[in-house]
């Protein structure tokens, strides 16, 4: 991000420590916002609730990106003012042309162990958790492992096989999929080990919000960062999200 200022100045990966809440200053930042592994990416409800494909609950259900937890990156601002901030990144750029109805945390950049993932279903969905109608055609559901497709268990290297095919940031998917227990720099030799057992990916941060971070996963270690040009920051000018950024191993693949 260096030297591209417009870019650093609305981008959501500049955040608070993740362990704070979610504040608003004169430039949004974004804040702290396992199940199980491999197979939870193909697994989902069937029927009335079933999640919706996110580019058809906003295009076919009526549901407004903004409507539930879409811009939870800045708390509880008005949905007007968070739209003008991060409208275009976590709107156009992201929720609008997911063509697939996976599950994403409810806080963006989460710290806490236990955090609940979520999706739009059919309003003849009984089931919703701790979700609740939307609109007369849309409801919002909490998913759960077993019957949904829960990122929080998606393997590093199928989230970023997930970014290139939905043509997605891989940084911005991370960090909604993902637990992000600390800062890289700040973690400790506790903190990483606890990580490493859980069998569940967990995301690291950099001191600055931006890439790179690290990903944890079992004994392996990767790294999230810019691809370089004409990739990296000019794809995202260009709305080539899934060039933004990329995954490298960095220890134990």
């Amino acid at each position: 991000y260096i030297g591209f200022q417009p870019f650093l100045h609305l981008h959501a990966y500049c955040t608070r420590p993740t362990m704070m809440k979610p504040v608003l200053a004169s430039v949004f930042v974004a804040t702290a916002a396992g199940l199980r592994a491999q197979s939870a990416i193909k697994e989902q409800a069937t029927g009335e609730c079933a999640c919706l494909q996110w580019k058809d609950a906003y295009a076919s259900y009526g549901a407004e990106c903004g409507d539930v937890h879409e811009f939870s990156v800045v708390g509880s601002a008005p949905k007007f003012l968070a739209k003008l901030a991060v409208g275009e990144e976590f709107c156009t750029k992201f929720f609008k042309r997911v063509q697939d109805n996976f599950c994403v945390s409810t806080h963006f950049n989460h710290a806490e162990d236990i955090e609940q993932q979520w999706c739009y279903v059919s309003s003849k969905c009984q089931d919703l958790g701790a979700g609740k109608a939307v609109n007369e055609r849309v409801s919002w559901k909490t998913c759960s492992a077993g019957n949904d497709k829960m990122m929080n268990a998606v393997t590093p290297t199928e989230l970023a096989d997930m970014a290139v095919k939905l043509d997605l940031d891989l940084g911005l998917l991370a960090k909604m999929s993902w637990q992000v227990p600390n800062k890289w720099s700040h973690a400790s030799t506790t903190e990483k080990e606890k990580a490493r057992a859980s069998g569940m990916p967990k995301l690291f941060d950099s001191d600055s919000g931006h890439p790179p971070f690290r990903a944890m996963y079992g004994d392996k270690l990767y790294k999230i960062d810019f691809l370089p040009a004409p990739d990296g920051v000019e794809a995202y000018k260009q709305g080539r999200m899934g060039k933004v950024n990329g995954l490298s191993c960095e220890f134990g693949c």
